[in-house]
């Protein structure tokens, strides 16, 4: 895993406002295609969640530990930490950095400190501790991440929440959600 040092503490903002945006990744959400892009394929249930702020935007990084791997060198128990696009941000880091405080010009300074900015990407919600999945994972792949991190090939569609022990959902950008067998889903790394 990494070792996260400058973690962001949600619970000390009293606002939270919601900025949406949506991804463009040039690999289609299709089983076979994320297999081939694929460094690492694996089962597993998160462990924990933290906020992040890297590379000019929010980001979520959470623990994996992984209890199946179906493409790549990771084993059962190991641990590990994936990126994803959108998190929480202080409004005053986001102001700074975008130099945008003509819009808050009324704002007290007050409500910019106690205030979060929650950007979500491709509508998608948090990950949250126990949720299972399957995860199509890069390794060492955007130079802005640290060492080691794993991050999704395809965003949200990369990302498939366990219905039961063999049946997974894959959502897209747009909100849809397929089906997909445990035997579709290794089928894809072959």
């Amino acid at each position: 895993t990494i070792d996260i040092k400058k973690k962001i503490d949600i619970s000390k903002y009293d606002e939270v406002e919601e900025a949406h945006s949506y991804s463009e990744s040039g690999v289609p959400n299709e089983i076979d295609i994320l297999g081939e892009e694929a460094t690492h394929v694996i089962k597993g249930k998160v462990t924990e969640v933290n906020y992040v702020f890297l590379a000019g935007d929010a980001r979520t990084a959470y623990n994996v530990l992984v209890e199946e791997s179906y493409k790549g060198d990771l084993q059962k128990n190991d641990l590990i930490t994936v990126y994803k696009d959108g998190g929480y941000i202080p409004l005053r880091t986001m102001i700074e950095l975008n130099g945008d405080a003509f819009r808050y010009e009324g704002v007290s300074q007050e409500a910019i400190d106690s205030t979060i900015v929650h950007e979500v990407v491709d509508g998608e919600e948090e990950p949250y501790i126990g949720e299972e999945g399957v995860f199509y994972l890069l390794h060492n792949y955007s130079s802005f991440l640290p060492e080691g991190a794993f991050e999704r090939v395809n965003g949200i569609g990369s990302q498939l929440e366990a219905e039961s022990k063999n049946i997974f959902i894959q959502t897209d950008e747009e909100r849809e959600e397929k089906e997909v067998t445990l035997k579709e889903i290794k089928e894809s790394v072959e």
